[in-house]
């Protein structure tokens, strides 16, 4: 079941996506290549105990779509945003059931963790039964991701524990929460010409 999907400006992919460290390079680089004139959107979908972030790619020449690859997730994927930011490349904000954010690296082909992780559970020490929320995370589900286009350190999220929280990926912390809301956040966006806070 596909559960979210989000767009992918043209040419906003790496023309060639690297092989994660450790990961075995595809003899066939001109397969895993992305033109500039190829459609590309991602998709949120579950099957059975198994989630990902799909990348799938429209193929104008040829007339074809195809999944050009995955990236596995822990939890039932509810929300996406994709940010094409620089030298730091392409990046997926994830949005799932549990009260984290995971931002994955688009050009790794396999990637084995997220490149950053925004809220969850703090680590536990030895011995403690019960992970505890990282301060400042979110208390349940996040429903939605939106990435600041002024400033693409910033993303904002809402959550079905009903607050939207700003935050900062180069502090890896929340920096704003509002809590005024009477019902779960199901959409954040943020005004598209006008730089906010």
């Amino acid at each position: 079941m596909i559960s979210a999907v989000c767009a992918v400006p043209r040419g906003a992919c790496a023309p060639q996506p690297r092989a994660a460290k450790g990961g075995a390079a595809d003899s066939d680089a001109e397969d895993d290549a992305v033109r500039a004139s190829d459609a590309v959107f991602l998709a949120g979908r579950t099957e059975d105990d198994f989630s990902c972030v799909e990348m799938y790619v429209y193929d104008d020449e040829q007339g074809s779509l195809y999944v050009h690859h995955d990236v596995r997730l822990e939890a039932f994927p509810l929300a996406l945003a994709f940010l094409q930011h620089g030298s730091a490349g392409a990046r997926v904000a994830v949005g799932t059931m549990e009260p984290r954010i995971d931002v994955w690296d688009l050009d790794v082909m396999e990637p084995a963790a997220p490149v950053a992780s925004l809220g969850g559970d703090a680590p536990t020490a030895a011995g403690r039964k019960a992970p505890r929320p990282t301060p400042g995370a979110h208390g349940d589900a996040v429903l939605s991701v939106s990435w600041r286009r002024h400033s693409p350190t910033v993303l904002a999220s809402g959550s079905a524990d009903r607050t939207v929280k700003l935050w900062d990926l180069n502090a890896r912390a929340c920096a704003v929460t509002w809590t005024h809301h009477g019902d779960r956040v199901s959409s954040v966006a943020w005004h598209p010409a006008e730089p906010a806070c």
